[in-house]
């Protein structure tokens, strides 16, 4: 059976007014903070420690595409009211490809990957592009979709996005109307207001385009 290493990279940058990356050390360490928060609360899609690149840009490795939307939404509300850019990558390596004995396989395409989603990163117009998929078609397609996902976000008052995160971890609105203290038709307004019936279906549509991505990827590595 054919094995390869793959890994998946997830880069995060915020943005002045004027376009500029924003190095702002404390947006900065909000980032950073959020990222390792996000890694110690959901360790299974987490693929190594974040890192700081380019004096400006959070990258996280991630263990699996799933990962990449929570990844993202937690970076980018932690930045806020800074404008933030994403990028996502992946690297692998073939059968063919003889590294250096002295490189761990996974380091050697997790750096890979890191390096392309900062590059990419670095290149982008947040005016632009909100959120940038390195890949073939239709990873274009899908930058747009997961950028307005997060512009959804965004716009969310703080009551709205409260109610979105604990609605996708319960079982029922009306869980979340009790624990909430409102009525069920209260949390069910709130929900219409920011979008989620059309969120909902947007996220599954994405998780899906990216898990088939990260599958072709991985038996483009192995069968290399």
């Amino acid at each position: 059976m054919a094995h390869a290493t793959v890994a998946f990279a997830l880069a995060a940058r915020a943005h002045g007014r004027d376009g500029r990356p924003l190095k702002s050390p404390e947006t900065l360490e909000r980032m950073r903070s959020a990222a390792g928060s996000f890694a110690g609360e959901r360790p299974g899609l987490v693929a190594g420690p974040t890192q700081v690149v380019d004096a400006g840009t959070v990258v996280m490795l991630l263990a699996s595409p799933e990962a990449v939307l929570p990844a993202a939404r937690t970076v980018a509300h932690a930045a806020h009211p800074a404008s933030t850019t994403f990028s996502a990558a992946m690297s692998g390596l073939e059968r063919s490809e003889s590294p250096d004995q002295q490189l761990d396989p996974a380091i050697l395409v997790a750096e890979r990957a890191a390096s392309e989603a900062a590059d990419r990163i670095g290149e982008a117009d947040f005016r632009e592009a909100r959120f940038i998929v390195a890949g073939p078609p239709p990873g274009d397609l899908l930058g747009v979709l997961l950028g307005l996902i997060l512009e959804t976000y965004d716009a969310m008052t703080d009551r709205q996005r409260q109610i979105v995160e604990l609605v996708r971890e319960s079982d029922t609105q009306q869980k979340v109307a009790t624990h909430l203290g409102v009525s069920r038709q209260a949390v069910n307004q709130s929900l219409l207001a920011a979008g989620w019936p059309y969120l909902e279906r947007a996220e599954a549509v994405a998780v899906r385009e990216l898990s088939a991505m990260w599958r072709a990827g991985f038996d483009g590595y192995a069968g290399g």
